[in-house]
């Protein structure tokens, strides 16, 4: 299974765009243009995100996909919680950084990740 980055990071990290990642098979660094980096590896059908902010605070999130797309829980060095989740047919829905809920779309990619 190929690796495309969704991005829920592109409601969480910077437009991915602006993101460059180094690495391939089961581990990758990432960096994006604001400076915050994160390491990515996978574990089976897991995907485990360990990564600093731009202003030094840590986070580290879990993708795991399901029957038929994806869910993604992190957490950061504040305490702070989010939860998002991606299903074809309702889209992509959940909490970002800051605990503010949304939903969008899902684009052509579908729910791959």
């Amino acid at each position: 299974m190929s690796v495309v980055l969704i991005l829920a990071l592109a409601a969480m990290q910077s437009d991915s765009s602006t993101l460059t990642c180094g690495g391939s098979g089961l581990v990758r660094n990432c960096t994006a243009a604001d400076g915050s980096t994160y390491i990515e590896r996978r574990i089976g059908q897991r995907l485990v995100r360990k990564g600093t902010t731009s202003d030094g605070q840590s986070w580290t999130e879990y993708v795991s996909q399901n029957l038929d797309g994806w869910r993604l829980q992190g957490e950061d060095s504040t305490g702070a919680q989010w939860f998002q989740m991606c299903n074809p047919r309702s889209g992509i829905r959940g909490t970002d950084r800051s605990g503010q809920p949304f939903a969008r779309k899902v684009g052509e990619e579908g729910c791959t990740y």
